[in-house]
């Protein structure tokens, strides 16, 4: 916990920013996700059924979205508690709509062919593109199938 505090005091006041405002929301979608309905969680953003095209984005907002879903992803890292990826995913979107940067949110499934015992057969992920980027859940992404998507302007 020492290192971590180390590493963030030596940041710039803009980084420590964005590492508090991550933790917050991560700490706010976690609990979110564990006791409100779905449904609530997203009913602010347009809902499509199925894999929706990522809006044009101009390089000063992909950048920025890249910093917010790396910073995102390596401060869900470093908390106390669980930081799936639909937390991580659902922070990451409020942190972009609020500075006016576009994405698609996408939630997909996979079916496992031989599950290990004692795991579901079922998979979930999500992920978020910005752009054509995926800028916070792309680690396994391709082994699973878009059910919904979600986005924002």
């Amino acid at each position: 916990m020492l290192r971590e505090y180390n590493i963030y005091r030596s940041e710039s006041p803009e980084v420590r920013g964005l590492i508090r405002e991550a933790f917050f929301l991560l700490m706010r979608y976690r609990a979110a996700t564990l006791f409100i309905k779905f449904k609530y969680l997203t009913r602010s953003l347009k809902h499509s059924g199925r894999e929706e095209k990522p809006s044009r984005v101009n390089s000063q907002s992909r950048r920025m979205a890249g910093q917010v879903g790396d910073m995102v992803a390596r401060v869900g890292r470093h908390t106390p508690w669980k930081s799936p990826c639909l937390a991580q995913v659902l922070a990451v979107q409020h942190m972009l709509a609020a500075r006016s940067i576009p994405g698609v949110f996408y939630l997909g499934v996979r079916k496992d062919k031989a599950p290990q015992p004692g795991t579901p057969e079922m998979g979930a992920h999500a992920w978020i593109k910005c752009g054509n980027e995926i800028i916070n859940g792309a680690d396994r992404h391709e082994a699973y199938t878009v059910v919904s998507s979600w986005s924002w302007r």
